[in-house]
């Protein structure tokens, strides 16, 4: 891919509504719900006893980052 095409592809595609951009805003959105569970980590009964989050947003990421 040369320059020009790279440039005209990242002017068009890389704007506040463009369908790349929500689809990492939701990514990035997912990632920090799945990180602020931990902060309630066994603070009432039944919650998890040790955090398995950072598993999970590994997850996360790696299913985007193979999707683009």
């Amino acid at each position: 891919m040369n320059l020009k095409v790279l440039d005209e592809f990242a002017k068009n595609e890389i704007k506040p509504d463009s369908n790349l951009v929500l689809k990492h805003l939701k990514v990035l959105e997912e990632m920090v719900r799945i990180d602020s569970r931990s902060f309630s980590v066994n603070e009432f009964e039944g919650d998890r006893k040790t955090p398995s989050d950072m598993k999970e947003i590994l997850d996360c990421a790696s299913n985007y980052l193979r999707q683009i």
